[in-house]
């Protein structure tokens, strides 16, 4: 997302954006990319309201992905997942209706990077 924390942001990732085109020779697109928080919503699939996504299955395009997919972002946003889990069995809500703001509390609260308002 260029960069952007947006006010949802439930974790932070920054690895460069890491493609491997599908060519004969290998080629490898490497960008780097400023620090950017991954908002609540790409843990939220679209067809169901009671299921969160997290890791490798988070929605993102192509080139997020590419960015995302590694292990300390997939930590991050697994950690912000079952966070979410335990608020919404708490306070009976599905995920997809979630308070978003209790969720980043208790993330920073548990120690977690969830954007500018904690850094």
């Amino acid at each position: 997302n260029g960069g952007q924390i947006p006010a949802d942001s439930v974790a932070v990732g920054g690895y460069p954006i890491d493609i491997h085109l599908p060519t004969d020779d290998e080629d490898l697109e490497l960008t780097k990319v400023p620090r950017y928080g991954i908002p609540y919503g790409c843990l939220l699939p679209h067809e169901f309201d009671n299921l969160l996504m997290s890791g490798r299955c988070i929605s993102a395009t192509h080139r997020a992905f590419a960015s995302s997919r590694v292990m300390g972002t997939s930590m991050a946003t697994g950690e912000a997942a079952a966070t979410a889990a335990i608020i919404a069995i708490e306070t009976g809500t599905r995920p997809a209706e979630l308070d978003v703001s209790m969720l980043r509390r208790r993330l920073m609260d548990d120690g977690s990077i969830v954007g500018e308002i904690n850094m």
